[in-house]
């Protein structure tokens, strides 16, 4: 009879996996044990657990346990001060120390509530000479019983008896042996190291806490004291990073970047945490976080001008470089960069914005179907960020900017009769480190396609895009003796909408002057300035009010204000007047208190303040020669250098449109 039921009691206790001990310990009961007494009430019959239902239930439990997690997280710094998490690299509740008796009868109530339903007092009793810890549950047919020995030759020895254990006192072990049950991570894989190896030469350091790491060539190393590597390897979206995943020996190694593209974030603080990787046992690792701080982007190991140059669909108009590059320090022109794209593709101006955290710069072409990416510090070209993978599209850009972690285009219709309408006044964003779209919204979403996007610009500290949109009532074409001139009227008022750049929704619109531009914000005073082409304004709007100011600019004839800066130190705003000359408004007053006379005809089409100076962009049109870069003296605002932006593929000039610059010392 005793052997049918011992028989039954294991049957049952494999079927539910109940109180399995992780190793250690006897399977032989106390003859104490055996002394029916309060407050274990059954029947006074030995019994046993046989190892080979441990082990099965310890199987059962370890293949519980989530598969590993991964996330890389980007904080950016400045280059002087990385701010580096301290964070330690020992696995958390390391040791082998016996659960009290409250935290092992928890454990239980929680891992098993049907056969410990609810929350019950621990209390205490004597049986058979033996002092318990102990906790009753009732269920049906009875009492379940748990309690874990405190005196005599088993001390620490865990019991159970009710319906559970069809009314026989069980012994499972000692309270030592559930350690791995109760928290898997305690008997799990241990990290021993975290290195940074150079992917070139090999040559490794401790990551924790490492500073100027170089971001581009390196990769992560985890070792452990065991581990099994079964799944763990692939590449794809891990927090803010691609990373491609590989496990050998003890060790998972990450590293970061697209294929062809390995790198972490520049001038940032990176952590990298990993948790439940299992040793041979199937016990998961404890969470650990490694966080360093990556060089910023040298940038060529100095201060770097960028234009984005009209490279002409027509060879026999202007065979055009795609992208100038200019030292600062020496106002010279250093690089010249092609992408090699066949005619009817190569309207290339557009915008150029530079990502000192993706360690590229972006240039968005006029006409076309994807951004352009060139290594911040070598020059070399990236892979394309393709808006229409097909290819079959040929939009507009009318905007380009830099979003958390997203690059944000606006895009336009390439001509008026609309034979392209595909996205058109559409907002995209992609993932600027994994290159993945994040948002597409219809066409027709920062304004009614009976208007066109005219340019872009983000408030970080609002969170914010604002978009230009301009009335196609206020573009004009006439037949001239010279031939066709096209241009902007007073027209009908256009529009700026300010959209939320979390959640990409239009929250305001403010009308603005006719054909407005490349709006630039001023955060710290909360205003947008708005050039107005076709009535030769400028409006300044309050964004915390929502109140749009619009005021004359003194213009006349062919003037238009094409582009303004904000020059926050001398309290300016300069504004092109696509003629010959840039006009210096007070900041205040928005009046005009000075020119700079670019001369020789020469029409900026783009600023930007960089080392000191204002550099201007300038192009006579993409039918004449002699385009160039200008430096020009803040403080004198005289013109102290041209530079000649000539062509390497024709020999012709260059004729640079948008203009960007990154300072790796700032």
């Amino acid at each position: 009879m005793a052997t049918t039921v011992t028989s039954r009691l294991f049957a049952a206790l494999a079927a539910v996996f109940i109180l399995a001990s992780c190793g250690g310990g006897s399977d032989v009961v106390s003859p104490q044990a055996t002394v029916q007494s309060a407050p274990f009430v059954g029947a006074a019959v030995q019994g046993t657990f046989d190892g080979a239902t441990r082990r099965r239930a310890l199987a059962a439990t370890s293949s519980e346990v989530a598969r590993p997690k991964f996330n890389v997280t980007s904080r950016v710094t400045t280059p002087q001060a990385a701010t580096v998490k301290a964070q330690s690299l020992a696995a958390a509740g390391e040791g082998n120390a016996a659960p009290t008796p409250d935290q092992l009868f928890d454990w239980a109530e929680g891992r098993y509530p049907d056969l410990f339903p609810g929350h019950q007092v621990t209390r205490n009793g004597e049986y058979g000479g033996v002092n318990y810890d102990f906790r009753g549950y009732p269920v049906v047919g009875g009492v379940n019983h748990i309690g874990v020995a405190k005196s005599g030759p088993d001390k620490g020895g865990v019991y159970g008896i009710g319906p559970f254990t069809g009314s026989v006192l069980v012994r499972f072990g000692r309270d030592e042996d559930f350690h791995c049950q109760m928290d898997p991570v305690i008997c799990g894989p241990k990290l021993v190291s975290a290195k940074i190896i150079n992917m070139v030469t090999g040559a490794s350091i401790d990551a924790q806490g490492a500073t100027g790491v170089a971001a581009k060539g390196t990769k992560l190393v985890l070792t452990y004291d065991s581990l099994s590597c079964a799944g763990v390897e692939g590449t794809g979206v891990v927090g803010t990073l691609v990373l491609t995943i590989s496990c050998a020996g003890n060790a998972v190694t990450f590293v970061p970047g697209i294929p062809g593209e390995e790198r972490w974030t520049f001038g940032s603080d990176v952590t990298v945490t990993a948790s439940g990787l299992r040793n041979a046992a199937g016990y998961p690792s404890a969470e650990v976080s490694v966080t360093f701080s990556s060089q910023v982007a040298a940038a060529g190991q100095g201060a770097k001008v960028y234009t984005g140059n009209w490279r002409g669909s027509n060879p026999n108009v202007s065979l055009g470089n795609a992208m100038s590059i200019f030292d600062v320090a020496t106002a010279t022109l250093v690089q010249q960069i092609d992408y090699g794209l066949a005619p009817g593709y190569g309207i290339l101006d557009g915008q150029v914005v530079v990502d000192p955290v993706a360690g590229v710069v972006y240039q968005a072409p006029w006409s076309g179907f994807m951004i352009y990416r060139v290594d911040l510090e070598t020059g070399s070209v990236l892979t394309p960020i393709r808006i229409d993978p097909n290819s079959t599209s040929n939009q507009r850009s009318r905007g380009l900017v830099i979003v958390g972690n997203d690059v944000c285009q606006v895009l336009g219709v390439p001509n008026f009769e609309g034979q392209y309408y595909y996205l058109d006044n559409a907002l995209v964003c992609f993932d600027r480190f994994t290159l993945v779209n994040t948002f597409t919204s219809s066409r027709g979403y920062v304004a009614d396609v009976s208007m066109i996007g005219m340019g872009m610009t983000y408030a970080s500290g609002r969170n914010a895009m604002y978009v230009a949109n301009v009335s196609r009532s206020a573009y004009f074409e006439e037949q001239t003796p010279g031939g066709i001139r096209n241009g902007w009227h007073a027209g009908t008022r256009g529009t700026v909408i300010e959209i939320d750049a979390a959640t990409r929704a239009v929250k305001r619109t403010f009308v603005v002057g006719s054909a407005p531009t490349n709006p630039i914000v001023d955060e710290q005073a909360g205003k947008l300035y708005v050039p107005n082409m076709g009535d030769q304004t400028i409006s300044k709007v309050d964004l915390t009010t929502g109140v749009v100011t619009t005021s004359p600019l003194g213009m006349s004839g062919y003037e238009r204000p094409s582009a303004v800066l904000l020059d926050k130190a001398a309290s300016r705003l300069y504004v092109s007047d696509s003629i010959s000359s840039i006009r210096v408004l007070d900041l205040a007053t928005l009046q005009e208190t000075s020119r700079i006379n670019l001369g020789d005809g020469d029409i900026a089409t783009g600023m930007m303040i960089v080392g000191g100076k204002l550099w201007v962009t300038s192009s006579y049109g993409y039918q004449k020669l002699g385009d160039k870069v200008i430096v020009v003296n803040r403080s004198t605002l005289a013109v102290e250098k041209k530079i000649a932006n000539r062509s390497s593929i024709s020999g012709v000039e260059n004729q640079p449109y948008a203009i960007t610059a990154y300072d790796p010392g700032q």
